[in-house]
Order: structure tokens, then C-alpha cells, then sequence
């Protein structure tokens, strides 16, 4: 049995390359392998020495699973252990990293909320504002014309500009917006960041001081 001391961050690296290397290993190298029965050599090895690199490949793969297995344990232990003091408030390390992970996320899915309501809604707007609806009010009082046997140019303008300023006062479109969506979206933007940031912060200071010890 091997025993390793290190320190949370080195330990965090590690588990998050392990994976890696034990799947390359899985995808790379061969356990199993048919040949005509008079084989003496097989990719420039004998049988037996075929049979060695298999066995030798299984157990470097067994000793990787086993070291992960072992780092993880030991990260999992020490950060139900190891406190950080966030905002005055000391808690664990991994009450911290669930809370960062869930309030972050719980932030961010009400801002990009937010963003997908405000661009539907200036998207309506604009699509019925300005250039836009000037065009469709200018259209409407031709129709309004036409239909009465007459033009532009041959009606009174006191009558054209009450049919143009009517259309618009009945289709013109406004922004219903209490909360000042745009700028709460930056606040939000800036919440999170803050957040993210004192998480890290502490999370970061513990991990370069706490020294975890795993055997495998």
C-alpha cells in the first residue's frame, strides 16, 4: 500500500487528469487479442511478452482507479471537514461549493430569464415602433382614401393627419417596465461575479493551505 500527502490544490488537479489518463489507457492499450496459433510474433513482441504488456496494462489501470479512488475519498472527507469564513459566516468547504454552485446557478438562470423576456419584448416593441409603424400609418390612411374615392393630394390635411395620428395612438406599442430590465440584468451580472469571486477567494486560501493524506 502507498501513502501520499498533498496539498488540496495539487489534489484537485490530479483528480481532474486522472480520468483522462485511465481512459486513454482503457482505449489505448489491449487485454485481448486473436492470432493464428503458429504466432511468434505479434507486433514485434512474442506471446508471452504480449501476455506481460496486457497484464502489466490491467494492473497500471487497476492502480490508477485505485489512486482516484483514494484522492477522491480524501477530498471528499477533508472538505466535510475544513472550514472557510465567508461574509463573517464559517462553514465547510463543501457546504460552500454546493451553496456557490446553486446560488450562481439559481442567479444566472433569473438573468438569462431576464435577457430572453427583454430581447422578446424589444424585439415587439421595435417591430411596431418608429420607421416601422410611420410606414404602416401612411398605408393605412391610403387604404382610407381609396376606399373613399380619393388621394392624398386631393384631401383635406387636417383629415389625413387625424387618420395617420389615430392609427398610431391605437397601434403605437410602450415597454411595461417597473423593474428597468436592462439595468437589473447588470445587476445581476454583478451579483454573480461578486459571489463567484468571495467563493473563490476563500475556497482558493484553503486549498493552498490544507494538506490531505490518502493511501491506495
Amino acid at each position: 500500500m502507498t501513502t501520499e500527502t498533498m496539498n488540496m490544490h495539487k489534489a484537485l488537479v490530479e483528480r481532474k487528469i486522472l480520468p483522462d489518463r485511465i481512459y486513454k489507457l482503457q482505449r489505448e492499450c489491449e487485454f485481448i487479442k486473436a492470432v493464428k496459433n503458429n504466432s511468434k510474433k505479434i507486433g514485434g513482441k512474442t506471446v508471452r511478452e504480449l501476455e506481460e504488456a496486457m497484464k502489466a496494462n490491467d494492473q497500471k489501470l487497476s492502480d490508477l482507479e485505485n489512486r482516484l479512488n483514494a484522492l477522491d475519498d480524501a477530498i471528499t472527507m477533508s472538505n466535510g471537514e475544513t472550514t472557510v469564513t465567508i461574509n463573517g459566516e464559517t462553514i465547510t468547504v463543501s457546504v460552500a461549493i454546493e451553496r456557490k454552485k446553486k446560488r450562481v446557478a439559481r442567479l444566472q438562470a433569473r438573468r438569462d430569464s431576464l435577457i430572453m423576456q427583454y430581447r422578446d419584448a424589444m424585439s415587439t416593441y421595435d417591430m411596431n415602433s418608429g420607421d416601422v409603424l410611420e410606414d404602416e400609418a401612411n398605408e393605412y390612411v391610403q387604404r382610407i382614401l381609396r376606399s373613399q374615392g380619393g388621394t392624398a393630394e386631393k384631401s383635406d390635411d387636417k383629415f389625413i393627419k387625424a387618420l395617420h395620428d389615430s392609427y398610431i395612438e391605437n397601434n403605437e406599442f410602450k415597454l411595461i417596465d417597473p423593474l428597468g430590465v436592462k439595468d437589473r440584468i447588470a445587476s445581476l451580472d454583478d451579483e454573480i461575479a461578486e459571489l463567484e469571486s468571495e467563493y473563490d477567494a476563500a475556497l482558493s486560501v484553503s486549498n493552498a493551505i490544507t494538506v490531505i493524506e490518502f493511501s491506495y
